[in-house]
């Protein structure tokens, strides 16, 4: 009887010790995992790096389910914790924005992502927005924020931040305006302000798949 009560216990605690892991709030707001796996899925089940899934868990809009199991190791699947019902819908013409009567003629595409200054993975995509830049020379890039200009400008001098060919816009109360839940969030308006495709959270590789394909159908 009583080997079978500490096999029991056993059983009880040893799905917990291979289950475990360790969530830590840094001084910067991001999020590390500490844990004894290595599978890590977004979502929709794809497999991620475990910088991508903490990036994504340092922005509150996820929590951690454990799937299954593969071998002893725990499949950790990052779970929304909000939607995104925004009112902006593609196909629908777009006139909020004062600043886009002054979208040069010679653009064809204006990129517009929504983000905040304590968004990692919104910081992230704007430094590779401004990388791409050069690229696709037809695209007009704008970064609109509900932080304050003074606010933005110290991030930008205390990181040393440079988005040259960004115009980012401040104060605007996106949030809202739009009901926006989580951010990063792009819209993309063709020349008659018209929103082609919207993009909800980090997506570089959407993005410069997008911008590739308008690339190619200009030239």
């Amino acid at each position: 009887m009583r080997a079978f009560i500490l096999i029991y216990i056993l059983l009880l605690i040893y799905p917990i010790s291979i289950f475990s892991q360790k969530l830590v709030k840094n001084e910067d707001k991001s999020i590390t995992v500490t844990a004894h796996t290595n599978f890590f899925h977004d979502p929709s089940g794809r497999q991620i790096e475990i910088n991508e899934f903490q990036d994504s868990l340092s922005t509150g809009n996820y929590s951690i389910t454990i799937k299954d199991t593969l071998n002893g190791c725990a499949k950790n699947q990052l779970k929304s914790k909000k939607i995104n019902n925004s009112t902006l819908m593609v196909g629908q013409e777009f006139l909020d924005f004062d600043f886009t009567s002054s979208m040069s003629s010679q653009k064809k595409l204006l990129f517009i992502t929504f983000w905040d200054i304590t968004c990692k993975p919104c910081i992230e995509e704007l430094i590779s927005l401004n990388n791409m830049a050069n690229e696709y020379q037809d695209i007009a890039l704008y970064a609109v924020t509900s932080n304050s200009d003074v606010e933005v400008r110290s991030l930008k001098e205390d990181r040393n931040y440079v988005w040259e060919n960004i115009k980012i816009v401040t104060n605007y109360p996106f949030y809202a305006k739009f009901n926006i839940k989580t951010v990063p969030f792009s819209i993309i308006l063709d020349k008659n302000r018209i929103i082609r495709k919207i993009i909800s959270g980090k997506n570089i590789n959407a993005i410069h798949s997008f911008f590739e394909k308008e690339k190619n159908n200009i030239d």
